[in-house]
């Protein structure tokens, strides 16, 4: 975030700069290598899905607060998979995490990134995936029916894994068509 002040006149379309200045440093992500590489992936993961109108202004309010949670040195896959699952949200190509998206049985089985969400025991076994464990659904679930401002409570359902990480990233690169190049950088990285 930034404070800019310059001389504004009507009619011309130069105008000369007096003062910039940040009003949010964030200094601690510019000390933190993990912290400044998921800096990058949440970048890049912006500007390849606002490439539209932003629908719903409260991204970049989500944007500010993904990077004073990384400054405050809380986990940093939970709080890239918060951002991911916002700019899905924002795009319309969120995760159906409420029932089997093909058939709307609420007894799921496995997460189909294909499909978009939760798949039953048939559709599972219909498009050949095997069964995640239970408890990696119910982490799922909040993760995306949460944010960032639910961030406490996220954390206590025990917040994202990587493999979730991984999942909303496949995502996003099959329904939307982004690649994220950072996101390769930061897996080999942290992925332990």
């Amino acid at each position: 975030e930034t404070e800019i002040q310059f001389d504004y006149h009507p009619g011309k379309t130069m105008f000369t700069l007096k003062t910039a200045s940040s009003l949010h440093i964030w200094r601690h992500m510019h000390e933190d290598l993990e912290a400044s590489t998921v800096a990058s992936v949440i970048g890049e993961a912006s500007d390849g899905l606002l490439y539209q109108e932003v629908k719903d202004e409260s991204i970049y309010n989500q944007l500010f607060q993904a990077m004073d949670l990384l400054d405050k040195k809380e986990k940093s896959v939970t709080v890239l998979s918060l951002f991911l699952i916002a700019l899905m949200k924002n795009s319309g190509i969120v995760p159906d995490v409420d029932e089997c998206v093909i058939c709307g049985n609420k007894q799921v089985s496995t997460i189909s990134i294909d499909d978009g969400g939760f798949l039953c025991q048939d559709h599972m076994r219909e498009k050949g995936l095997d069964q995640m464990p239970a408890s990696d659904l119910r982490r799922f679930r909040p993760l995306v029916k949460g944010g960032l401002e639910h961030m406490d409570l996220i954390r206590e359902a025990g917040g994202a894994e990587m493999e979730d990480l991984r999942i909303l990233v496949e995502m996003i690169r099959r329904h939307a068509g982004i690649s994220m190049k950072s996101f390769g950088l930061f897996e080999r990285l942290f992925s332990h």
